[in-house]
């Protein structure tokens, strides 16, 4: 299974230079298939042309768009809070069915304000916008919102926003992930350190928000907050674990920009999990039903739940490929990297979910697919110029129920967030990351 996942793809000695690439977020949908082609160019530095034979080949590059054509814009990241309390409360359903709300009040917001892209992910929301003004008046009306929707309702039932990061620079989108600091920057705020519904601005947000010059500011603030309004930072800094010092700027406004849209009634999305979506927005709606609710929440269960285990691999070698030989060559190198993974799951029975996430219903297939990704990276190494080696990811597994729905972005629950944690926050210190269940199943199954 190792050589059949190795012969998908095989890298390239990187080329120095480029334009300076974005870093990676973790919204990524596409399922890239390996395919052969040939490099598009040698290697520099020390070991120039070392160590490659002229068959080398190499999967090719995921398509790297500068939005704004390379230009400053503004990345806007919410987190949706609550998901471990409400699920082991509540159960994945109701939390399920108070994202779908959450999805319906800010997506329209967002198009109102200018986005000009928009992805939401799980519990994320992932907007670009032409301007900070757009992005802030977003983040303050979706805030807003989400307040006015929860008027009246039981703690049980409101969606609770985490926070929102947003942040400024260029941006790129390398398949469907947003790319450049400014996007690490928002996600990391967003998502890592906003709580409490708070807006958390970068550096660079903060100086296109709060301008120096005096009149500029005030003519801004008066078109953005409102005449008479209120507006004031304060400064922060603090370190994510595994990251750098990060600073930042916590937004205070005493009123709400005028003009906040009516919410739209209309549906969500179209596709195989249309029928799913429109059952957890009706669960919220019945939910003084209580016999209402417990046949919502059987059927949801009975045709959406499975059992299973989920696999995580945490490719953050990215930025640094990046930072070393430019934004094409990481970007060839991250197509290699999905198309290994891609070529190891299909090897073993696993449902690619996602370019970085499978499903499967063995764990120990999905023990197995990891342990193929892993041997025939290393093998790849071995062989490489020191150029050409490319950074070990860390890989974690999980196992447990999830709802789950084949060809859509529904497989949410705790195995894929518990796999998530372990991939990408406790793996960069702890090696070889297992969750309980999965010790335990693997200990019964003799699968380690």
């Amino acid at each position: 299974a190792a050589a059949a996942a190795a012969a998908a793809a095989h890298p390239s000695a990187p080329a120095k230079g480029g334009r300076e690439s974005p870093t990676r977020s973790r919204a990524s949908r596409a399922s890239p298939q390996p395919h052969d082609a040939s490099p598009s160019g040698r290697g520099s530095g020390p070991d120039k042309g070392q160590g490659r034979s002229s068959d080398t080949k190499i999967a090719p590059p995921l398509s790297l768009k500068w939005l704004a054509g390379g230009q400053k814009v503004t990345v806007f990241v919410s987190d949706m809070s609550g998901f471990t309390r409400i699920t082991r409360t509540h159960g994945i359903v109701h939390f399920v069915s108070l994202l779908m709300a959450m999805r319906r009040i800010i997506h329209p917001i967002l198009s109102a304000c200018g986005a000009i892209h928009i992805r939401p992910h799980a519990d994320n929301f992932f907007a670009v916008f032409p301007s900070t003004e757009g992005a802030v008046r977003a983040a303050l009306w979706a805030r807003t919102a989400l307040e006015l929707y929860c008027v009246g309702k039981d703690a049980s039932n409101k969606p609770r926003l985490g926070g929102i990061g947003i942040a400024s620079g260029p941006v790129a989108v390398l398949g469907h992930d947003l790319r450049g600091p400014a996007a690490m920057e928002a996600f990391v705020l967003g998502e890592n350190i906003a709580d409490g519904g708070e807006i958390l601005l970068s550096d660079a947000a903060r100086a296109d928000i709060f301008p120096a010059d005096e009149q500029a500011r005030k003519a801004l603030h008066n078109r953005l907050f409102g005449p008479g309004t209120h507006a004031s930072i304060a400064a922060r800094r603090t370190k994510v674990e595994g990251g750098d010092p990060i600073s930042f700027s916590r937004l205070s406004v005493s009123a709400v920009p005028p003009g906040l849209p009516t919410p739209s009634p209309s549906p969500l999305y179209d596709g195989p999990d249309a029928y799913f979506r429109t059952l957890c927005l009706k669960r919220l709606d019945v939910m003084h039903d209580a016999d209402a609710v417990a046949a919502i929440d059987a059927e949801i269960h009975s045709k959406y739940q499975t059992v299973g285990a989920v696999l995580m691999f945490s490719l953050n070698s990215f930025d640094q490929m990046m930072r070393d030989h430019g934004a094409d060559v990481a970007a060839r190198v991250e197509s290699f990297k999905t198309a290994l993974v891609a070529a190891s799951i299909r090897a073993h029975g696993g449902d690619l979910l996602e370019p970085t996430l499978a499903f499967f219903t063995d764990v120990g297939r999905a023990v197995a697919a990891a342990m193929c990704y892993q041997s025939t990276l290393r093998a790849h190494n071995a062989k490489a110029a020191s150029n050409a080696k490319i950074p070990m990811d860390n890989v974690a597994v999980h196992y447990g129920r999830l709802l789950y729905i084949p060809r859509s972005e529904v497989h949410w629950g705790d195995p894929v967030n518990t796999a998530s944690k372990l991939a990408e926050d406790v793996a960069p210190s702890r090696p070889r990351p297992r969750s309980a269940p999965l010790k335990k199943t693997q200990s019964r199954a003799c699968v380690v």
